[in-house]
This record gives C-alpha cells, structure tokens and sequence, in this order.
C-alpha cells in the first residue's frame, strides 16, 4: 500500500510540473531579458516572455527562436515554411490605435517594432511590440498636447529617435526624443526651430512642418561609418515677390546620430515645376515629400503633387516627381517629372528591404518598399523595387511588384507607414475607417507581395 501511495504521488508530482510549466525565450534571445516601463496592452498576452511557444490567429508565426544565421528569430517570426506560402496582409492585422492620423512605424536594431501617431487634439501616441507584432505594449512620450506628425529615425548605434511637430503656432518647431531601451522610454533632447531653419529663404517663412513616418539612415557608398541621419523639411513663405511665395522643401542632416542638426537651405538648386535654378529645391504643392537612401549611397527624394490640372496627356490632376542626390543633399537633379509617371499617389512612405542596415536577401541589395495610397480611391498599395527605384530615373521600370494591402480605407486622404520586421516580414501601418478613423496594422511576407516568385530562403538569407 505504501509503495502504491508513493508511485501515485510521483505520478502527480510530474503532471503538476508539466501543467504548471510556462514558456520562456530560448536562451540568446533578443528580447528575453527586456524589462518594460509601459502601462498597457493591445492584443492580449503579456510582455512577450511568458505565453505559448507557438501563438495561434493572426499575426502569429511559428519561427520564433530559430537561429538563423547570427540571429535569433524573434517571437512569432515566420518558420521557414510559413515563408514559403502567402501570409496576407487582409488575415494578419488588428486595430492598433482607436482614433488618430498619419502614424509611424519603425523596427529597432533589436527586432522591437515601434509605432506611432498622433491625433486630432495635439496628442502623441506611442506603442511597442516584442513579438513581431502580436501584442503592443504603450510607451510613456510625455510630449503634452500641441503636437503632430510623429516620425522616426534610427541612429547607428541602436538608438531611435522619435520627431514631433508643434501646433500651437502654426507647426512652429520640431522637437526629437530619444530612447536608448526600444522605445520603453523616451528623453526629450533637440528642438529645431523654424526661424533657423528658413531664415535665409526670400520671403517670409509663416508656416513649417516636418516629415512622417521615417526619416533615413544614412548607411551605403560614401555614407557608410559616418553616423549620418537626413529627413525631409517644409515651410511656407508667402512674399510681395510671387517666385518667392509657395510650399518649400528642404533637408535637415546631422553627423553626430542627431546632437546636432543642419540644413542644407543654401545649396539645393532645382525648381521642379521648370527645372531651372532655385533655391531651394522649389515652390510647389507638394504632399509629404519622401527621401530614400540607394545602395550606391545617392538620395532619393519622391514628392506626390496634385498642383497640375487634368490634362489629355495625364488624365488626372496628380503627379510624381523623383531627383537625386550624389552629395547627401547638397544638390539635385531631377530625375522623373510631370507626366513621366503617374502612379496615382498621394501620401506615401518608402523604406530599404533590410534590416538594421543589412539586406533580408542576400542577393537584393537594391530591394526597397513604398507603401501608398492613392489619389481618389482610398485604397493602399505597397510596390516592391529591385533596382533602388531605377535611382529615380524615368527610363525603366521602378517597380518589380505591385500588391494591394486595402481595397477601400474608407479614408480619403489616409497616411500610410512601413517598416521591415528582422524575419523578412513587412509592416504597415494604414488609416482607415468605418464609423471612426483606426489605425491598423498589417503584416505580410515576401512571397504574398511578389505572387509566390520570390520568398525568403534561411538557408541563405537573413545574414546578419
């Protein structure tokens, strides 16, 4: 009888230990020993190091933990078959934020999605995901009220800057925070007045504002090692002299990882309505103008315009533009005009096909990604380049692949951000609508955006 009591009780000792036992990160995981200072959840589950293995429903994967190379796969990576096969955009997505406007999504050096936006009374909103997308967790800005427009910049030495725009006066000012722990905190450091940015603009400057979504990474060619960051200024001038009145776009670079800022105000000689001298690049109604970093180390910048009526030629009112610079932005040449091209693109954010500045395919060193929405349709497309976008030259083409991520927002002048997940993954993040505008996040792979051509190869792959 004792015996019988004695296996009883081993027997319910082990099925106690096998009932009770939780998943941890595999030993040498990214994100295993993060603490977090947030204060909230979306989606469910926890900080990331204590739900199942294998979560299940959207925006899951099975490939968490898998070494890959010199990197470990973060939670709910895609395994390889999963890569192998269509993970859609439409199935793999969730409400992120209720209510807001022209949001920004980055991924850290660690595999840390961060995202953020702003709303319509002053209010920026951030949150964070350690396991590829599946769960957020709310991140402290402590900002106050009075700002838009958030956009983010990664420094090279892992650092992530977040940039607002003031509104109180007229989108007077941009103020960047910093955060050294993936987003869990953030330190208010530099703010970019207006004045000294356009004040040797003709005219008079009486209205700013900044990029959204990312700023650039300078990290290939002759910026490579040299700590740069560069994003994208407007302001408008209005002035007795009419050549001196209308929206101006600039570029603010920095050397030092974002101490410290410059504008190169001085030095950008293109107009883009007559291609003729102007300083600085030129007076235009522009949305949100992009910039975009090749493979050869050349700036891209690609502005939406909808300043052109309809003509015969074009058949609608909006147009692309595309210049180049081989000098980070000292000077440019445009490369892509007018009627040249088309694409029915109004907001738009555009981003490498890497991660923390090395390849997700081995091969594609001129793979990157534009996420847009389009003018009158209120849908959003994500085009795939192999070619750094042609260096934004007309001839050729720029694109390589086209996938629609949302047949009809509901929004009709709705803000797009994107971002590439350390798995090879692509996040978006879209406005959209049915009873109030919500910001959704999407999550897809390779071989849904390019119809099963190409996907993403371990074996080769990811090589980090």
């Amino acid at each position: 009888m004792k015996t019988a009591k004695k296996v009883l009780l081993i027997i319910l000792s082990i099925l106690m230990v096998f009932t009770c036992k939780r998943y941890t990160e595999p030993e040498g995981s990214n994100t295993a020993n993060e603490q977090d200072n947030g204060t909230g959840i979306v989606g469910g589950g926890d900080n990331g190091n204590s739900i199942a293995a294998n979560d299940t429903g959207p925006l899951s994967g099975s490939g968490g933990g898998t070494q890959v190379g010199n990197w470990t796969l973060p939670r709910n990576s895609l395994s390889q078959e999963e890569q192998n096969q269509d993970y859609d955009p439409e199935y793999n997505s969730m409400v992120l934020f209720e209510n807001g406007g022209i949001p920004a999504l980055t991924t850290t050096s660690t595999g840390v999605l961060i995202a953020a936006v702003g709303d319509y009374d002053g209010n920026i909103f951030v949150k964070r995901s350690l396991d590829s997308g599946y769960t957020w967790l709310t991140s402290q800005l402590g900002a106050g009220a009075n700002s838009r427009n958030p956009f983010f910049i990664n420094c090279h030495n892992g650092d992530v800057l977040l940039g607002i725009t003031t509104t109180s006066n007229d989108y007077t000012n941009t103020i960047f925070y910093r955060s050294s722990d993936n987003g869990a905190t953030w330190t208010r450091e530099v703010e970019i007045q207006v004045q000294d940015v356009a004040k040797t603009a003709t005219g008079q400057t009486i209205t700013n504002f900044v990029t959204y979504g990312q700023g650039v990474t300078l990290r290939h060619g002759a910026n490579a090692g040299q700590n740069k960051l560069l994003f994208p200024y407007y302001y408008l001038t209005n002035s007795q002299n009419k050549n001196a009145t209308g929206v101006w776009t600039t570029t603010i670079t920095s050397d030092n990882d974002g101490i410290t800022w410059n504008n190169n105000i001085n030095n950008i000689k293109a107009d883009v309505k007559t291609r003729k001298g102007g300083n600085p690049l030129g007076s235009f109604t522009s949305y949100e103008s992009k910039l975009y970093e090749t493979y050869d180390g050349n700036i891209l910048i690609n502005m939406r315009s909808a300043d052109w009526k309809k003509t015969s030629t074009t058949g609608q009112n909006n147009v692309m533009y595309w210049s180049r610079s081989s000098d980070c932005g000292q000077n440019w040449t445009i490369t892509t005009v007018l009627q040249e091209e088309s694409a029915n693109g109004k907001h738009a954010d555009l981003v490498r096909y890497e991660f923390n500045g090395k390849p997700i395919k081995t091969e594609g060193l001129k793979y990157g990604l534009m996420a847009l929405s389009h003018y009158g349709q209120n849908s959003y497309s994500v085009k795939l380049t192999t070619n750094d976008f042609n260096n934004g030259d007309k001839s050729g083409s720029k694109y390589a692949y086209t996938g629609e991520i949302v047949a009809n927002s509901g929004v009709s002048d709705g803000y797009p951000a994107i971002t590439v997940l350390s798995d090879g993954t692509i996040g978006t993040l879209t406005e959209e609508a049915d009873s109030s505008t919500k910001i959704i996040f999407r999550r897809f792979n390779l071989y849904w955006l390019t119809y099963g051509e190409e996907s993403v190869d371990y074996s080769t792959d990811l090589r980090y």
